[in-house]
């Protein structure tokens, strides 16, 4: 977070971590951000990814089919960085494709306007905000995420979930979820010509997006159920107390 809020959050943390009895990160990722701004000493600070909580077998995607639908999930603030996906659908003129963008904030009329000038208007979906995206997912082939910085996204889960290949930057802990040409594609961030490549191949090839929309299924179920995240946290709440108790 760059300036004065950057300087203050910082501080907050620094401040919060001396006392806690442990500090929760939810990827190696912010682990290792934590160590480096000194937010906590090494031995305080545990990593529990997130998890999500599983959905019915009939709101699971099926990515094989065509014409391909791509869902985005995410805010529009400049982090996120749509127009990285705008510009590179846009060299796609010729691919059978949709895409479904599920989300508000203070860069949506930006976005719209983009999607206009690149000519792609009638190819993209403004849905704004949604409170449950799992039928968006799974109507869906196909999941892209062109953030230029996150942590852990919740949105990755839940397409990981659906069963979705997704198409992704590698930023923050997403190379922690995406495991490249295994459940999805990683590409560089801003990189509108990566994403293009990634997403024209995927498109393309509908079995592919079967192979790797089961694995991105598998790897939910054993590493990001919801049920999972809790027991690592009951566990961690039950370690500290224990702890103090013998204190």
């Amino acid at each position: 977070m760059p300036g004065a809020r950057g300087v203050l959050f910082q501080a907050a943390e620094q401040a919060a971590g001396q006392w806690a009895r442990a500090v929760i990160c939810v990827c190696e990722h912010e682990r290792k951000l934590a160590l480096a701004y000194r937010i906590a000493p090494a031995r305080k600070l545990v990593t529990i990814p997130n998890g999500v909580r599983d959905i019915p077998e009939e709101l699971r995607a099926n990515p094989g089919t065509a014409p391909v639908r791509i869902v985005s999930v995410a805010r529009f603030e400049a982090p996120k960085d749509h127009a990285t996906l705008l510009r590179a659908l846009a060299m796609l003129p010729d691919l059978d494709w949709e895409l479904e963008l599920v989300g508000d904030g203070p860069l949506l009329t930006e976005c719209r306007e983009l999607a206009a000038n690149l000519g792609i208007a009638g190819r993209v979906h403004f849905q704004g905000y949604l409170t449950e995206v799992a039928a968006a997912l799974g109507r869906a082939q196909l999941f892209a995420l062109s953030s230029r910085s996150e942590a852990m996204p919740r949105s990755v889960l839940e397409a990981m979930r659906a069963g979705l290949p997704v198409v992704a930057s590698d930023v923050g802990g997403l190379a922690e979820l995406i495991d490249n040409e295994v459940n999805g594609r990683l590409i560089p961030p801003g990189d509108a010509g990566a994403l293009r490549a990634a997403l024209a191949g995927l498109i393309a090839d509908g079995p592919r997006r079967l192979q790797l929309g089961a694995a991105a299924r598998l790897r939910y179920e054993a590493h990001f159920r919801l049920e999972c995240m809790i027991g690592k946290t009951v566990a961690l709440y039950e370690t500290v107390l224990t702890h103090d108790a013998a204190q």
